[in-house]
């Protein structure tokens, strides 16, 4: 039985409005957040949102990741979908080795979105996601990114960016470098699209740091950072997931 494993996940494909912000709540620490935008894109999309975020809990910590797709909606949602499958049995338990587990479950994500587009056409044939996974245990985070979306761990002083790659998932990729870092007492971590990230400005850790640390309620700070994109100009999808501590 996994009853002890809760998930929330928002995908990209239900929420095609401008302006409004859907939010999830997953647990007295964690809640997820997801908006098509406050402006149109700024090129041409294939789909109107392309981004996904999820959250998982259970016995074996919390597992946070956030997706934005290329050319279509299809790579972001394989990869989020396989990653909500295999999360499920992976949290049942402390996993063994939590960087392994980090790792397999992005080559769990290959593997779906190198199937999802095999059989696309036109511009959905070479449709890729970024993607951030970051699995929390006793006094660290795993995490490891592919792409342009982003780990933060806010401490109660600073906003400190964990880093990833910018190449991104699809077929052939490659794997990315898993990575720990500490989360002491006190400290929070936000993963984001580039929704976020790239219209909060030079500063944007800084302006995260600030909301995170404002507000005690996951639901709230996952929304109040949506919205920051948003009335920052935001022309593209936001998506982020928040563990408080």
């Amino acid at each position: 039985m996994l009853d002890d494993v809760h998930l929330v996940a928002l995908w990209g494909d239900d929420h095609r409005e401008l302006g409004p912000i859907v939010a999830s709540r997953l647990d007295g620490r964690c809640a997820i957040a997801l908006s098509r935008g406050r402006y149109p894109k700024r090129g041409r999309a294939v789909d109107p949102n392309e981004d996904a975020v999820l959250a998982v809990a259970g016995p074996g910590g919390h597992l946070l990741g956030v997706a934005d797709g290329h050319s279509g909606f299809d790579a972001a949602r394989a990869a989020t979908a396989a990653v909500a499958s295999a999360a499920r049995p992976l949290l049942r338990r402390p996993p063994h080795e939590p960087a392994g587990a980090v790792a397999s479950l992005f080559a769990d994500a290959e593997r779906a979105v190198a199937d999802a587009v095999a059989y696309r056409d036109g511009a959905r044939a070479g449709s890729r996601t970024a993607l951030t996974l970051a699995h929390v245990g006793p006094r660290s985070v795993r995490h490891a990114t592919l792409g342009d979306t982003a780990a933060l761990r806010v401490t109660r002083r600073r906003a400190l960016p964990l880093g990833g790659s910018g190449r991104f998932l699809e077929p052939g990729a490659g794997m990315p470098r898993v990575v720990r870092a500490p989360l002491h007492g006190g400290d929070a971590l936000v993963i984001c699209s580039d929704g976020l990230s790239g219209f909060l400005g030079r500063q944007w850790a800084s302006r995260v740091g600030d909301v995170t640390r404002a507000d005690g309620d996951p639901t709230d700070c996952a929304r109040r950072l949506v919205a920051a994109a948003g009335e920052a100009g935001a022309g593209d999808n936001i998506a982020v997931a928040v563990l408080l501590p």
